[in-house]
């Protein structure tokens, strides 16, 4: 009866096979399901799905007067292929068939199951697109195809899903192209997930208008736009997670208002996007909120105080450490002010990060409130005073990072008491300090190295210099990773794992994590959590089955068993372990040296340390069972991944028992020390051998020629050296990444020598950071599937070879730090699927995923007009050569221009208009060239423009007369536009007539110089008024006239005031007092009058170091009184 076999359930056929899937109440229904463990006779579950005798009848499958409406054969190690005949169960109102291993296609059969309510089918490894017939399923509830590999757009037909679809799952695939907006014309919807995929384009505003969407999750793709689509939008959002994108602009202030008619907006994830602009307060609106993370942005201002009234916070992210995003560009939040006092307020905060910022001031004393708190992170900031006693009410805390700052003082003795070890009384800076801490703080920082320390600390795990802003906990001793906000972890347990009724939109739990993070995600995987693992014995008396197994093992082993025989060795220690095994009789000849190969590792490599372990020496379980372990169906080891795990000293030879059947030995982030690697030349079954980030030593072994299967090979960040063997990739006909970058290589690369590399199949080659000398092979044309090349950081000479336009799929290509000395050929328009390139030395650095990077050469001749054929490059970065000619008009084609950097070069003529068209750009630096014409009013389009420089200085390499650029007319009005400004700098160029008022609309500008050109008039008031970001203001040598508006004392962030050389009158205005972070004013050459007033001669016992007035001479114009008051007196 196929009705009891298991995952079946069936239903009477005079219900007509509707009914609910088995949440029915009738006493007469005869539906019936039957879990695991129940029926004897079940037929086996390695088959897809076996119907027995179940035969068709009126195209129903019936048998015993029942038909079938729910198939549940979820977690049941399923494989193969979906069969299309599942559409003939047209009664089926539930098809689970989650967490296995189908592969394939969905079919499109699917989608004559009309009745269907729910579809999971997640966590296999469908692949191909979503067949549209799946949107006809009139009744369908829940659809879960998250965790697979499918392919292709979400088509638009996805909108016949009508009011009946509830839950979308479609994360964790590799879905692309752009959202459809249909998906608005689902009313009822109430969670929608499309994150971790490929989606582009914007996220269309008809999603942000479905009106009972609790949860959205479109994290980690590639979406863009202004954030202003969320204005009045998502009234019953719970969970809204935009994370992990490529959104930008400011955050409008009708944030406040999500959520307002549901439960309240619990988890607001914005990190990791380019959002700028101050953080609006109307964020504590959100009164419900428990995870607010706004890192990996541009934010600037202030911490709001209002966000005090978010008491139900649990997680709080604001750091600013500068990371980069996929292109290159650096992405840092830059807070400055204080830390609200009301932040005391949060009594469920468990996690707070700030670090690197410029927060100042003292620590809130408040703060000490927070006995939830677990960690809080403000190293790398400007924060001064003691630290506060109070801080050791937080009883629960277990991390604090306090170094990076102006904190002054002896750690407090209540502080110390919240440690979790023992400390030396030798280390104690203060002799009446305990000398041991029982609490749960593990991890302390400060500056408390030094002679004085800054900070005198006992207590602390971990001291730093003075200097502590070039340091970071990271660089030695990783602060804990905070509970995650990423992808979340299906549950398990049938019912509320994969198609499980579970939450699909979790809140994650904060509490103390264990694990350091890497420094940043690499691009296959994330980092582990440790596990603990048995240590097994070190010795076993010789007996006679101790010989037979040396001698069976010793006959395979590279040193023939030697190493057996001493017990102080991790083989001897894997023997043992072995034989003392109570399964031992039943292993087979291949299990043995399987288990005795990994345990050898284990025992060589401090195993009992590894981060991940489970199962490792357990001799109850399956090798194949242990933790980074994979086998194939015979049982046959055919992967090792033990990335980032912890494993110490060289890597045993033994891992050559392994060779017959392993396919993939990932070991990269590790403390692997060889300096004799070659037996890894044995191993040629390898298809990747991933080696990347340990300490290698020695040279690349030629042995490794052998390797004639290998697909990836990844030898860099190691200490290998000598003379790199050029020919052994010739032997590798499949290589398809080879990566030997930041190593110790050196040598002559041979002229036509990298073409036949990988047999011409590369896609990825990385040489960067060696000392490879030579010209770049011209042959290297011929590797026409690269897309990343990197040859940066080492001594090439010569040409850069016009066979590199033969390269029209590279979107990667790095030159810096050779010694090129070459023109820009103009094959290089050819590349036209290039994301970034720089001619440049480096002004700023990062090792950018892609882009082209050049620096150290000189780099000579023209801007090639087929420039503009590279419409995808997002940066192109000119510095420091010797470019000569006009900018050609041609670069306004290249639309995807984020950064456009030609500082000091020597081109000349006007600045195109057509540099209008990179509506994109963020940063446009034309410095330090010959440029003359006006600033084209065309300049103003570019709404996303935070940087713009046109300062002509004199170049010191240039003939002699020459004064850099010499810009006419007037500033543009149409500048007042660019309201993302930050940076706006001119000096020293021939910018006549007035400062437009226009300039005060620049309301988040912090650098402004205009010195030394023939300006006149008087200082606008709306710039005085309303520029209160301000750090640098400059108007130098000019013509300016009138008084010094008074206004100018709310630019309360001024460091440096530059108004010298011109005709001012009057008095300066004693409301410059209020600055307090004022370091230097210069006043001088002016026609003011009076005298210093005393306000501001207060602010020289703050940070004012220079103060510069016409106070000299028998009668002074400005009279500074009070003495220690003006710094330096003209006449």
């Amino acid at each position: 009866d196929e009705c009891k076999w298991y995952g079946v359930v069936c239903a009477d056929i005079g219900d007509g096979g509707s009914g609910d899937g088995g949440s029915g109440d009738n006493s007469n229904d005869k539906k019936n399901e039957i879990t695991k463990g129940e029926v004897s006779d079940a037929p086996p579950k390695m088959t897809v799905i076996g119907f027995g005798t179940v035969h068709k009848e009126e195209g129903m499958l019936v048998s015993n007067n029942t038909v079938v409406s729910e198939l549940n054969l979820f977690s049941s190690n399923l494989n193969g292929t979906l069969p299309p005949d599942v559409g003939l169960l047209r009664d089926l109102t539930k098809l689970a068939l989650y967490d296995n291993a189908l592969s394939g296609v969905i079919p499109p059969a699917l989608g004559l199951l009309t009745k269907m309510t729910k579809l999971h089918l997640d966590d296999n490894a469908l692949t191909g697109s979503i067949p549209e017939q799946l949107f006809d399923l009139p009744a369908l509830k829940e659809l879960r195809l998250d965790d697979n590999e499918l392919e292709g757009s979400v088509p638009g037909s996805i909108g016949r899903l009508g009011d009946s679809i509830l839950e979308i799952r479609l994360e964790e695939n590799l879905l692309s192209s752009t959202l459809p907006k249909e998906i608005g014309m689902l009313n009822n919807l109430i969670g929608l997930r499309l994150d971790a995929n490929q989606f582009t384009g914007t996220l269309p505003k008809e999603i942000l208008a479905l009106p009972d969407l609790r949860g959205l999750r479109v994290d980690d793709n590639y979406l863009t736009g202004d954030f202003h689509i969320l204005s009045s939008s998502l009234p019953r959002i719970e969970v809204l997670r935009l994370d992990m994108n490529d959104f930008e602009g400011t955050l409008p202030r009708s944030l406040g208002g999500l959520g307002t008619l549901g439960a309240g907006l619990r988890h607001l994830g914005l990190n990791a996007n380019k959002f700028s602009g101050r953080i609006p307060s109307e964020i504590a609106k959100l009164e419900t909120l428990e995870h607010l993370r706004l890192d990996q942005n541009r934010f600037v201002g202030t911490v709001a105080t209002e966000f005090g009234v978010l008491t139900k916070l649990v997680h709080l992210r604001l750091d600013g450490e500068a990371v980069h995003d996929d292109e290159g560009n650096s992405i840092d939040n830059d807070l400055t002010g204080t830390l609200p006092t009301e932040l005391g307020n949060l009594e469920n905060l468990e996690v707070f990060y700030a670090q690197g910022n410029k927060l100042s001031g003292p620590l809130p004393s408040e703060l000490g409130k927070l006995t939830k708190v677990v960690a809080l992170y403000f190293y790398n900031n400007e924060f001064t005073g003691e630290i506060p006693t109070e801080f050791g009410q937080m009883q629960s805390l277990e991390e604090l990072y306090l170094d990076g700052n102006d904190l002054s003082g002896t750690m407090p003795q209540e502080v110390c008491e919240l440690r979790s070890e023992e400390i030396d009384g030798s280390r104690a800076t203060v002799p009446s300090m305990r000398t041991s801490f029982f609490g749960a703080l593990d991890k302390l920082t400060a500056d408390c190295r030094g002679t004085p320390p800054e900070i005198f600390c006992a207590c602390c795990s971990r001291c730093y210099p003075e200097d502590g802003a070039t340091y970071s906990p990271t660089m030695s001793m990783a602060p804990t990773e905070a509970p995650a906000m990423g992808k979340a972890t299906a549950p398990t347990a049938a019912g509320s794992g994969g198609g499980g009724s579970g939450n699909i939109f979790p809140v994650e739990t904060t509490t103390a994590a264990s694990a350091p993070p890497t420094a940043a995600p690499t691009e296959r995987s994330e980092s582990k959590t440790p596990t603990p693992a048995p240590t097994p014995g070190t010795a076993a008396p010789v007996t006679s089955e101790f010989s037979v197994l040396s001698s069976f093992l010793g006959a395979s082993s590279p040193d023939g068993g030697l190493a057996l025989s001493d017990p102080s060795t991790a083989q001897h220690r894997a023997a043992v372990w072995l034989l003392e095994s109570t399964m031992y009789s039943t292993y087979t000849d291949l299990q043995k040296f399987q288990r005795y190969a990994l345990a050898t590792i284990y025992l060589g490599m401090d195993g009992p340390n590894w981060w991940s372990s489970d199962g490792w020496l357990d001799e109850t379980e399956s090798e194949c069972d242990w933790s980074e372990v994979g086998c194939d169906d015979d049982g046959r080891i055919v992967k090792l991944d033990l990335y980032d795990n912890s494993l110490k000293g060289p890597l045993p030879e033994e891992i050559v028992l392994l060779k017959d059947t392993l396919r993939n030995l990932v070991l990269y982030s590790n403390g692997i020390n060889n300096d004799e690697w070659s037996f890894l030349g044995q191993m040629t079954e390898l298809v990747e051998l991933d080696l990347e980030e340990n300490e290698l030593g020695g040279t690349i072994p030629t042995e490794l020629h052998s390797l004639t299967k290998i697909e990836k090979l990844y030898l860099c960040h190691n200490g290998i050296g000598g003379h790199l063997p050029f020919w052994i990739f010739n032997k590798m006909k499949g290589l398809t990444v080879l990566r030997l970058e930041d190593n110790e290589l050196k040598g002559m690369i041979p002229p036509d020598v990298m073409g036949t590399w990988g047999g011409g199949r590369l896609v990825k080659l990385r040489l960067s950071d060696n000392r490879l000398g030579g010209s770049i092979p011209r042959d290297i044309g011929e590797q026409t599937l690269l897309k990343d090349l990197r040859l940066d950081g080492n001594e090439l000479t010569g040409q850069m070879p016009t066979e590199i336009g033969l390269l029209t799929g590279l979107e990667v290509f790095h030159l810096q730090l050779n010694r090129l000395t070459t023109t820009i050929p103009t094959q290089i328009g050819h590349l036209t699927e290039l994301k970034d390139l720089e001619l440049t030395d480096m002004e700023s650095s990062g090792d950018d995923e892609e882009g082209i990077q050049v620096e150290a050469n000189v780099f000579k001749g023209t801007l090639p007009s087929e420039l503009g054929n590279l419409a995808a490059i997002s940066k192109l970065r000119l510095r420091a050569n010797r470019i000569e000619g006009s900018i050609p008009s041609e670069i306004g084609a290249m639309e995807s221009l984020v950064e456009l950097r030609l500082t000091d070069n020597r081109m000349i003529g006007s600045i195109p208009s057509q540099v209008g068209n990179l509506t994109k750009l963020e940063v446009l630096r034309l410095d330090e060239n010959l440029l003359s014409g006006t600033i084209p009013t065309e300049i103003g389009q570019l709404r996303y423009l935070q940087v713009l420089r046109l300062d002509g200085p004199a170049l010191p390499d240039g003939p002699e007369g020459n004064k850099g650029n010499t810009l006419t007319g007037k500033i543009p009005t149409e500048i007042g536009n660019l309201g993302y400004m930050v940076e706006f700098r001119a000096t020293e160029n021939e910018l006549s007539g007035m400062l437009p008022s226009q300039l005060g609309n620049l309301e988040f500008m912090v650098d402004m110089r205009f010195g030394l050109n023939r300006l006149t008039g008087s200082i606008p008031q709306e710039m005085a008024t309303r520029l209160t970001d301000l750090v640098d203001l400059d108007l130098y040598h000019n013509f300016l006239t009138g008084t010094i508006p008074t206004e100018m004392g709310n630019m309360v962030t001024l460091e440096d005031l530059y108004l010298d050389e011109n005709y001012f009158t009057g008095s300066l205005p004693s409301e410059l007092g209020n600055i307090l972070p004022l370091n230097e004013v210069y006043v001088n050459g002016n026609d003011l009058q009076g005298t210093m007033p005393e306000q501001i001669c207060l602010l020289r016992t703050q940070n004012l170091k220079a103060l510069v007035s016409d106070c000299a001479g028998e009668v002074p114009q400005v009279v500074c009184s009070s003495p220690n008051c003006c710094t330096k007196c003209h006449v």
